[in-house]
C-alpha cells in the first residue's frame, strides 16, 4: 500500500542521544517484560491503549454516509468485541448527521486508506467509550449546513478512558476543532488543529475556537495549533468530572492566536479538586492576527484566588523551557511577562507558581522548543498517505509567519490575510482527494495478500491476524505499524554537551563537524527533515572533526546522524 525508502528499516537502539527526527520502520523488538504501548511511538498517559487488539477487523469499502461498507456502519459490527477499522477507499466522507459511536476497544487505522487518505466533512465526529486508538484521520466539517448548523466539532472525546489520538488533522469547525476533557489517561499527539470558523453559524457568536483540553492524567505533545480567534488552548482545569486535572502540555507549536492569549483557563471548581498544568518546551509564534499586546502571553490563569477563603482549592502551573518568538526575556524566564497571574496577589503567587513539574508524569521524549518546532512542522497531522494541501499550507504559513485566510472585507475583528476565517471557502474549501486502489486482501483480515505471504501467513486464513509476532503485537497490528515511520526524537543540546558541534551554521558550501574521539570508525549520515537520506560518509577512528562539502545540497534544514558502535549522536544544520 505504502512504500518507503530502504533506509526506513529497524535501527539498533543504542544510547538515546538523538535529536531532530529519523523516520524508521516501527518493528523493533520490545523487551518481553515491557508493557506494550498502543503502537511504536505512542507516549504519554494514553500510551497503553490496546484499541481493537485481538479482535475483529472491519473494512470501510465506500464513502457513503451510512449503510453496508460505510465508516458509520463499521462501528455497528461485532458488538461487544474489540474492533479494528481499516479503509479500502480514500476520499471525503460527508456525514449527513453527527457520527457519535459509543464503542470501546476500537482502533481506527486511517493510515490504511489508499489514494490521498480519509477526510470527514459536514458534521461532528464524537467518540464515546474506553480504550480507543485513532490514527491518521482528517475531520474538516465546514459550514455546509448553513444556518441549520448545530454545534459542529471536528473531533470531540469526553467521558472516555485510556485513549490516544495520533497524527490527525482537524479544522473548519463551527464550535471547536478538537476538544478533549472529562477523560482519564489520554494522549493527543502529532496532530494539527487549524482554522476554526469564527463568525460563522454558531448561535453563541464568534466561535473561532481551537478547543478545550484537559482530563485527569492527560498528555498533549508535538501538536500544531494555528489560526484561531480564541481557546488556543482553553485548559479545562478541575471542572465537571476532571477532579484531579493533571495536564502535561509539551513540545507543541502555537501560531497566530487572535485577540485572546495563546492559552487560558485551568480553573478549580470542584471541592477537593486540583488543576495541575505543566507547560514545557512549547514554541509560541505570534502571527498576523495576534495583537502586539498579546504576543508574549502564553498563559492567562483565570482561576481566582479567594483571599477570604485561602484554603479554597487553587490551580498550579509549572512553566519552563517555552520559546516565545521575538521575546528573548520571556523565553529565558517564562514568568517574566509570559504567564498572567492577575487573580493572585503577590503573597499567594508561590502557591500558584510551581518550581518543578507534577510528579509522576507519563514519559514523553522531550525536545527543546526549537527542535520541537522543526519536528512538528515536518511530521504533524494526517501525513499518510501524504499531507493534503490544507495541512501543507498551514505548515508553510507557520514556518514563514504568514496567513492566507481572511474574514470578509469590512470585518470589525479581523481583516484580510490575518488567518482567522469565517468559512472554509476563504481558503478554497475541500481539495479533491484521490480514492486510490487498496491492495488485494483475499481473507479481509486487514493484511494484504502479498504482505501475508512475505511474513509466513496464509492469505486465506483471516484468523492469523491475531497471531502474536515476536514484538508482542498481533500480526495485523504489526502490518498497521509497518505503514507508519516512527519518529525518534531527542535533544540537540545533549549531543552538544557531548562535544558535537557544526560550524559554520548556517553554511553555503562546506562545514566542519566536531565530535568525540571514536574508538572505531563512525558513519555520518545526512537526512532531510522529511526523513530522506541524502548523503553518507565515514569519520575515521581517533579523529575529533570531519569536514563535509555540500555543493549539490539544496537549501533547507538537515539532520546529521553520527553512529559509532552502539552510540548515536545527532545534530542539525541549515544549508543556505
Amino acid at each position: 500500500m505504502h512504500s518507503f525508502p530502504t533506509f526506513l528499516r529497524p535501527l539498533t537502539r543504542g544510547k538515546r542521544f538523538t535529536t531532530g527526527l529519523i523516520a524508521v520502520c516501527a518493528l523493533a523488538a520490545l523487551p518481553a517484560h515491557a508493557q506494550l504501548v498502543a503502537f511504536p511511538g505512542a507516549e504519554g498517559f494514553g500510551r497503553f491503549a490496546t484499541g481493537g487488539r485481538g479482535g475483529q477487523v472491519v473494512e470501510v469499502t465506500n464513502l457513503n454516509d451510512a449503510g453496508a461498507g460505510s465508516f458509520r456502519d463499521a462501528f455497528n459490527q461485532f458488538p461487544g468485541q474489540p474492533l479494528t477499522i481499516v479503509f479500502r477507499v480514500g476520499g471525503i466522507i460527508e456525514l449527513k448527521t453527527a457520527l457519535r459511536p459509543s464503542r470501546s476497544n476500537v482502533t481506527i487505522a486511517g493510515q490504511t486508506a489508499p489514494g490521498d487518505g480519509i477526510c470527514l466533512k459536514r458534521s461532528t465526529f464524537k467518540l464515546f467509550g474506553n480504550n480507543i486508538i485513532v490514527r491518521y484521520i482528517r475531520s474538516r466539517p465546514g459550514d455546509v449546513q448553513g444556518s441549520n448548523s448545530p454545534a459542529v466539532y471536528g473531533m470531540n472525546m469526553e467521558n472516555c478512558k485510556n485513549f490516544i489520538v495520533d497524527h490527525c488533522s482537524l479544522s473548519w469547525a463551527i464550535e471547536e476543532v478538537g476538544t478533549f476533557y472529562d477523560n482519564k489517561f489520554s494522549t493527543v499527539q502529532w496532530s494539527i488543529f487549524s482554522e476554526s470558523l469564527n463568525s460563522s453559524f454558531n448561535g453563541k457568536g464568534d466561535h473561532g475556537y481551537a478547543g478545550v483540553w484537559g482530563g485527569q492524567y492527560s498528555s498533549y505533545h508535538h501538536n500544531l495549533i494555528a489560526h484561531h480567534h480564541s481557546r488556543t488552548i482553553r485548559f479545562n482545569g478541575s471542572r465537571a468530572h476532571d477532579t484531579t486535572a493533571i495536564v502535561d502540555y509539551r513540545n507543541n507549536v502555537i501560531y497566530n492566536w487572535g485577540n485572546n492569549n495563546a492559552a487560558y483557563g485551568n480553573e478549580v471548581e470542584i471541592n477537593g479538586g486540583s488543576g495541575q498544568l505543566n507547560l514545557v518546551n512549547n514554541y509560541y509564534k505570534a502571527g498576523p492576527a495576534t495583537p502586539a499586546s498579546r504576543a508574549k502571553l502564553i498563559f492567562d490563569n483565570t482561576n481566582a484566588y479567594d483571599a477570604a477563603n485561602p484554603n479554597k482549592p487553587f490551580a498550579t502551573v509549572y512553566a519552563n523551557g517555552n520559546y516565545v518568538n521575538n521575546y528573548p526575556a520571556v523565553t529565558a524566564d517564562n514568568w517574566n511577562g509570559g504567564i498572567v497571574a492577575r487573580y493572585y496577589p503577590a503573597a499567594a503567587l508561590p502557591q500558584f507558581k510551581q518550581n518543578a513539574p507534577t510528579p509522576g508524569l507519563a514519559p514523553i521524549t522531550t525536545q527543546s522548543a526549537e527542535d520541537a518546532y522543526l519536528a512538528v512542522l515536518a511530521n504533524a497531522g494526517a501525513s499518510l498517505p501524504k499531507r493534503d494541501v490544507v495541512d501543507a499550507r498551514i505548515v508553510n504559513e507557520t514556518r514563514t509567519g504568514t496567513a492566507t485566510g481572511s474574514s470578509p472585507e469590512g470585518s470589525t475583528t479581523y481583516g484580510l490575510n490575518q488567518g482567522i476565517i469565517d468559512t472554509q471557502e476563504a481558503v478554497g474549501g475541500w481539495p479533491v482527494y484521490n480514492t486510490g486502489t487498496a491492495p488485494t486482501d483475499t481473507d479481509h483480515d486487514g493484511m494484504p495478500d502479498t504482505w501475508e505471504l512475505n511474513n509466513g501467513l496464509n492469505p486465506n486464513d483471516p484468523t492469523d491476524r491475531n497471531t502474536l509476532s515476536s514484538t508482542g503485537y498481533t500480526m495485523v497490528e504489526t502490518y498497521l505499524n509497518s505503514l507508519v515511520p516512527t519518529v525518534i526524537l531527542g535533544n540537540r543540546q545533549q549531543s552538544e554537551k557531548l562535544g558535537v558541534h557544526i560550524y559554520p551554521n548556517p553554511t553555503q558550501k562546506s562545514l566542519t563537524i566536531t565530535h568525540p574521539t571514536f574508538k572505531e570508525k563512525a558513519s555520518i549520515t545526512l537526512y532531510t527533515f522529511e526523513g530522506r537520506q541524502v548523503a553518507t560518509m565515514a569519520a575515521q577512528a581517533g579523529t575529533t572533526s570531519t569536514q563535509l562539502t555540500l555543493p549539490t545540497l539544496a537549501a533547507g534544514h538537515y539532520l546529521v546522524r553520527i553512529t559509532s558502535g552502539q552510540e548515536t549522536l545527532t545534530t542539525t544544520f541549515v544549508k543556505q
